[in-house]
């Protein structure tokens, strides 16, 4: 069982990641700091020229989940989707996928909110689609899984979602997004 909106998962991690995830934060102070200090150096008020934005900046961004001065959990999740198209939606697959297996009947929520159902391994590129590899809950099959291709293109918003293949605990799913026109607008 995982908590809402972590069934994803974001793949192994590696030693460096929790320096990695201070890069940003890092580069940032210097962005600022080398600036004031310098300004500061001809005229102590001249910092504020550099000091005043920055802290507007942080003060906007803060709580935004993309504020400059926190670092970013480094994520390793496999997604190997190189068409720009289809980059942004495998992306954004990763956030619908937990409500299309409950809309397929493959998952669920319980009462405090958690999800239980296959969870999303992997994405990566098949012609014109998007491939989504999942391993299944015990106890659920392949042919589950392709039995509820309708109801899954639709929890996707896709055109269409079919079994590619699978083995025992896992199945790989072919997703084809709705064209621009068709569906959502």
């Amino acid at each position: 069982m995982t908590t809402l909106h972590s069934a994803v998962d974001a793949g192994p991690t590696r030693r460096g990641d929790g320096l990695l995830a201070w890069r940003r934060p890092v580069a940032t102070a210097l962005a600022v700091a080398i600036p004031a200090t310098l300004l500061g150096l001809l005229h102590p008020v001249a910092s504020l020229a550099v000091l005043a934005p920055a802290t507007v900046v942080g003060w906007r961004l803060h709580g935004s989940g993309i504020e400059p001065w926190l670092p970013h959990r480094v994520d390793r999740f496999p997604n190997t989707v190189t068409d720009p198209r289809l980059k942004v939606y495998a992306r954004d697959l990763r956030w619908r996928w937990e409500h299309a297996m409950v809309v397929a009947e493959l998952g669920r929520y319980d009462e405090r909110g958690i999800y239980s159902g296959p969870v999303l391994t992997g994405v990566a590129q098949h012609g014109d689609g998007v491939v989504a590899r999942a391993r299944l809950l015990p106890g659920q099959t392949v042919r589950d899984v392709d039995a509820a291709g309708v109801l899954l293109a639709a929890g996707l918003e896709a055109a269409s979602a079919s079994v590619l293949g699978g083995s025992q605990g896992e199945v790989s799913l072919l997703v084809h997004e709705r064209e621009a026109a068709e569906g959502w607008t």
